[in-house]
């Protein structure tokens, strides 16, 4: 169920990305309220089977990130070059998440996603000020 919710908002982000004005770093923001709202919904209700659908959704959430991110970066990199860097991401994000969770616990689930988030949008922000464009704004079709 992960995994389809997720790969589902990925696609729903390909689509929306050239249709809302919600910034790229809007999009990291949103991600990360789903997923703190996963982490709330486990710990008020641990082990409730019926809530899935409401997981679902939030997951689904989480994957339009990605979605808009290749949308919107795809005129300045390659379909090739955009995959190799999420794919290493995502390697050394499990890697890393899972030893910083042998050592820090529920601390790292807490911790590391905040981390991360404001590392993608400075590095977001820093990537359109370096290429001088507006993040609201239509360059090339695109909504970036």
């Amino acid at each position: 169920m992960i995994t389809v919710s997720w790969l589902l908002g990925s696609v729903l982000g390909i689509r929306l990305a050239k249709h809302t004005k919600l910034h790229l770093n809007g999009f990291a923001l949103l991600g990360l309220l789903a997923y703190f709202a996963c982490v709330g919904l486990l710990g008020l209700f641990p082990f409730n089977t019926q809530l899935w659908p409401v997981y679902a959704g939030l997951i689904l959430v989480t994957g339009l990130y990605p979605g808009v991110f290749f949308v919107r970066l795809s005129q300045y990199y390659t379909a090739r070059q955009l995959f190799f860097s999420e794919n290493n991401g995502f390697i050394m994000g499990l890697a890393g998440g899972t030893v910083l969770f042998l050592l820090w616990g529920r601390t790292a689930l807490w911790v590391l996603p905040v981390f991360v988030g404001i590392l993608v949008i400075w590095f977001t922000s820093a990537f359109f000020k370096r290429v001088r464009l507006h993040p609201l704004s239509w360059d090339n079709q695109s909504l970036v």
